[in-house]
């Protein structure tokens, strides 16, 4: 087994997506109009979460229809945020479960043609 697959194994959980939404729904939250700020305390698996987000953001000087790359997406939280504002996102990610979450989530909000996952 190479390192990607020692990094995606490790990583891979199971059923997350539908863990995803059982707190979604044990918080209150109707998953079939979920928002991305309903999704940030779980999908911003990075220091400084959403503020980080929106900090670095602010210092990008967006402009709807750039094009970025996430890479190490998780399961989107970023790319979704960037696709809100109207960037092309591209989000990479080694973890199989977490492209599939981060197509999934960014499918229920409506932000699939912002967003795509690999």
């Amino acid at each position: 087994m190479n390192v990607e697959q020692q990094v995606a194994e490790y990583y891979t959980r199971g059923m997350l997506e539908q863990k995803i939404l059982e707190a979604m729904r044990s918080a209150g939250k109707n998953v079939e109009q979920l928002s991305t700020r309903d999704l940030e305390a779980l999908d911003n698996f990075h220091v400084g979460a959403r503020t980080a987000i929106e900090d670095l953001a602010a210092s990008m000087e967006l402009k709807a229809g750039m094009r970025l790359l996430d890479v190490g997406c998780g399961i989107g939280g970023p790319a979704r945020y960037f696709a809100e504002r109207g960037c092309q996102v591209t989000g990479l990610d080694l973890t199989e479960e977490f492209v599939r979450v981060a197509t999934s989530l960014t499918r229920m909000l409506k932000l699939d043609e912002k967003a795509q996952f690999r």
